[in-house]
């Protein structure tokens, strides 16, 4: 494959549509128009996916409360590698991801490892039991979210588990009572790693002890109630991330410590003007948040209200907000910057579309309209090259 830039999606079954499978698209860097090069896998319903651009190994996790054919048991994660000859994908495996709900995947700097976070979903079961003096009661449970620390065979495909962390929610009524972690990644150095659960409010760091095989857990911090921090950007330069947060308008910055896993927050900016936000009073979900090839600007995807947050990051790393603009489409779920830092695609679910903008030298954008002739419901979307 030469050294252009591509364009993965995933689809997943959404609003009935068949729209399952990996995309791989070419991008017309002159105009910003993206080209259907193949469609692989459709029986799969890709979530999250990993790219390993060594290996030509796409990493992908099957967001399923139930494995196929059965009641409860989870998803899957599977490893597909990239022909460079036919552009398309051959499974090399799978394997159920122990855990429900898989959300997704990270791969460490070793290659030897992929780690996974299962989002769960809100739901209890009421088991009756007998207590020790014969009487009855009741026990709740409830769903566990989790993060499992794979072992990566030789050849890419996806080893056996070698570790496990667990987390629960309050258990109580409110907005914790769940926990949901959502996200994993690591900093540029890649050796901590940020964990973010969108229904406990808290932010988990930890390392890999590559040598055993085990996952060290390190601090957690807690964003706020009713926050649900979501997913993170991390700038390339300084020891500063940026949270997006699934119940709070708002993006919150994090300055870390690689040893000790501490963070300190430096930010917390609005993702609305009140010009925008004016007589609407929708209850929106924050989805996505990147940031612009210079470092100089982030972007959030807002669901709902149907658009992306534009921010200046100043010198001192707060945020200044420059724009809301229509993500042209319904439910942006992806939203990704080319890797010369030309346009923005929001990859819109309920629409579903591919909508571009030209980026400003400012990092303003501007709407160039739908970029891709076939219209996917795709998650997170990445550039291979």
């Amino acid at each position: 494959m030469s050294e252009k830039f591509y364009l993965l999606g995933g689809g997943r079954c959404a609003s009935g549509a068949d729209e399952s499978g990996l995309y791989l698209y070419d991008y017309q860097a002159d105009t910003g128009a993206l080209k259907l090069l193949s469609r692989s896998r459709a029986d799969v319903s890709v979530g999250q996916q990993c790219f390993d651009n060594d290996r030509m190994i796409s990493y992908v996790v099957e967001e399923l409360s139930s494995q196929h054919g059965c009641v409860g048991g989870g998803g899957y994660v599977w490893s597909f590698g990239l022909d460079p000859e036919t552009l398309e994908f051959r499974e090399l495996n799978h394997r159920p991801s122990l855990g429900s709900m898989p959300a997704y995947i990270c791969i460490d700097k070793s290659k030897k490892y992929a780690v996974v976070v299962h989002h769960c979903l809100p739901k209890h079961i009421t088991k009756l039991i007998q207590k020790e003096d014969g009487s009855y009661g009741t026990e709740v449970i409830l769903e566990e979210g989790s993060v499992i620390l794979f072992r990566l065979n030789e050849d890419g495909s996806i080893g056996e588990a070698c570790d496990a962390m667990t987390f629960k929610g309050s258990g109580k009524p409110g907005l914790d009572t769940f926990c949901h972690p959502h996200w994993v990644g690591c900093d540029p150095t890649g050796e901590l790693y940020v964990v973010n659960d969108c229904g406990s409010d808290r932010i988990f760091t930890f390392h890999i002890d590559r040598e055993k095989g085990k996952l060290l857990l390190l601090k957690e911090t807690y964003a706020g109630y009713g926050y649900w921090p979501r997913y993170s950007a991390f700038l390339s330069d300084t020891p500063i991330f940026y949270n997006s947060n699934e119940q709070k308008l708002v993006v919150q910055g994090y300055r870390y410590d690689v040893e000790s896993g501490e963070l300190e927050k430096v930010c917390e900016a609005n993702m609305l003007s009140e010009e925008y936000q004016a007589g609407r009073t929708i209850h929106a979900e924050p989805s996505d948040i990147i940031l612009h090839p210079s470092g100089r600007t982030l972007y959030t995807a807002v669901r709902d209200y149907n658009c992306i947050a534009v921010y200046h990051i100043n010198e001192d790393y707060t945020l200044t907000l420059l724009q809301d603009i229509d993500c042209g489409g319904s439910y942006p779920r992806g939203i990704c910057v080319t890797p010369d830092g030309k346009y923005l695609y929001s990859l819109n679910r309920e629409t579903p579309n591919v909508a571009g903008f030209s980026v400003a030298e400012d990092g303003r954008l501007c709407a160039i309209g739908a970029v891709a002739g076939d219209c996917i419901s795709t998650m997170v979307p990445v550039f291979v090259k």
